[in-house]
Order: C-alpha cells, then structure tokens, then sequence
C-alpha cells in the first residue's frame, strides 16, 4: 500500500529529489545531474500546456534511460492517460523492426534525435507511417534538409527542441512550418515557466544578431551535480535579472534572430554531441 509520512524516514517533499542522470565530465569523470521531482513536474506539466500529447496518443519509448528524454517519454505520456508503446531493447538500431512497430501499434507520437529520423527516413515503408501526428526531435543540432524531408513526405507536426540535462529534458522549442532549406533549424523560444539569455562574459544581455552564450532560468533546473559543489557554483550562478533565483550556464552560444527565435552556433568549450550524447573531449583525453 503507499506509505505515508509517518513510515518514511522523512516526509517526502516536491524537492526531494527524483532521479540522476550521469553526463560526460571534462576531468574523465562523468558528472551526476541531480533533478527534483518539483523540476521535472513543472517540466511535464509546461510539456502538456503546450498540447504535444494527449490521452489519444500512442508515442514509442525511443530514449534510454540514460537519456533524460525519457523522463517526457515515460512519465508525460501515462500522465495524461496515453498509451505507451515499449520496444524491444536495441530497438533503434534495427530499423525495419521500428518501421514495422511503428505501423502496427499504430504510434502517433514519436521523440528522436536527427541522426535517427535522417535513418528513419530512409527506409521504404515510413509511406506507412500516416498515423503520426507529433514528432518533437532534439538532443543535436537540426539539419534543415532533414526537416524538410519529413514536411514533405509528412502531416505530423514537426518541432525542434532544446535543452540540457541540467535544464530537464526540454528548455526551448521551435515548430517548424516553413521549408528550412541549406540551415540549421532555430531551438525556438522558452518552454512554459522557463528562461533564456543570451550573456556576453560579465552576464550582460546581448543585442539581437550577436552572438552570446545561452543561460537557461527558471523552476525546473536541476539542483546541481550530485557531490560537486565547486562544479556546481561555476554553472549555476545567481541570476542578475530576479532576486534569489539561479541561472543555468550551458556553455552553447547562440543568436537571437529577426523573429525572436534562437539559433544556435556553437560551444564555448570543448563539448560535442555524438548521437544526442554529449561527450568532453577531456574525458576522452583522461582515458586516453
């Protein structure tokens, strides 16, 4: 039966925390970011503001658990009365296997990263796929070829997201209506209840057009890094826009457009993305 406050070692609070998810450290050791269960609540519920599923919906589990994507995938999708559709392990590595899945329990809703719908796309039987409504993708940069490839053969909605593991899950979306051509698709603006600058060095905004790195505010960052605490105090900081709060350092520079959305343009540092995955290339050294 669900135990209560008096048979917990403590009552249990929105703060506590719900989950760590290990990223790469530039040191060689991995770093665990540590969310609270307030943080990814606030993130689900700004996720189903936003109507990207509904409790019609049938979305296939794409993500590990290593992977905070899951979060949305597992816990948005039963949250609203959805059904969940789980692979077999390893599933998006054999292609025509999610081809056919995807057909036959008749998925409505599916999350990837590029590097997987570029594959996807690929594949004979995706004309089958006309039951899918919603594709939210995201975890590396957007090729606009790749985008366009999906809104022409495609009537689901298609949507560019952005976030850190330290800003849960999912921090900024861009809907894509328009052809994208030879570009790298915009992240968008803010999800609900979140906060985006862009900070030149010394936290000073930057004007529209120039480049700046992008700090992420709000109620769903993450506590910090599991027993990191001098790691912690360098990229969360004490945001200089509203008293008390904390802002989140990404270390990804972007600019804002004529159209408010941001693009992105780069690292400030050594990090890259391998399928979604981000690496330091001083872990790699560390091994090495």
């Amino acid at each position: 039966s669900a135990p209560t406050d008096a048979e917990r070692r403590s009552p249990l609070h929105p703060s506590n925390l719900a989950y760590v998810i290990y990223t790469s450290g530039s040191t060689g050791a991995p770093k665990g970011v540590a969310v609270s269960h307030d943080a990814i609540a606030d993130h689900l519920i700004g996720f189903g503001a936003g109507e990207v599923i509904g409790a019609e919906d049938r979305l296939v589990q794409t993500s590990s658990v290593s992977f905070d994507a899951s979060m949305f995938e597992i816990f948005c999708t039963l949250a609203v009365g959805a059904t969940l559709v789980v692979p077999k392990p390893g599933a998006v590595h054999d292609i025509a296997y999610m081809a056919e899945l995807l057909v036959r329990r008749r998925v409505t809703v599916m999350h990837m990263v590029p590097t997987l719908l570029s594959t996807l796309l690929m594949v004979p039987e995706v004309k089958q796929w006309t039951m899918l409504r919603t594709v939210p993708v995201g975890g590396e940069a957007f090729s606009g070829e790749v985008a366009d490839a999906f809104t022409t053969n495609f009537d689901a909605a298609l949507s560019n997201n952005y976030g850190p593991t330290e800003a849960v899950v999912a921090a900024t979306h861009h809907p894509i209506t328009t052809p994208q051509g030879n570009t790298v698709v915009p992240i968008g603006t803010p999800n609900t209840n979140v906060a985006a600058y862009l900070l030149d060095p010394g936290l000073r905004l930057v004007p529209d057009g120039v480049v700046g790195e992008i700090y992420l505010g709000g109620t769903q960052l993450a506590r910090g890094y599991l027993g990191r605490p001098m790691l912690t105090a360098t990229r969360f900081v004490a945001d200089p826009f509203t008293p008390g709060a904390r802002l989140y350092r990404t270390g990804d520079l972007a600019r804002r457009n004529p159209d408010g959305d941001l693009e992105f343009v780069g690292r400030a540092d050594e990090q890259v993305k391998v399928r979604g995955f981000r690496i330091e290339l001083g872990e790699v050294e560390a091994g090495l």
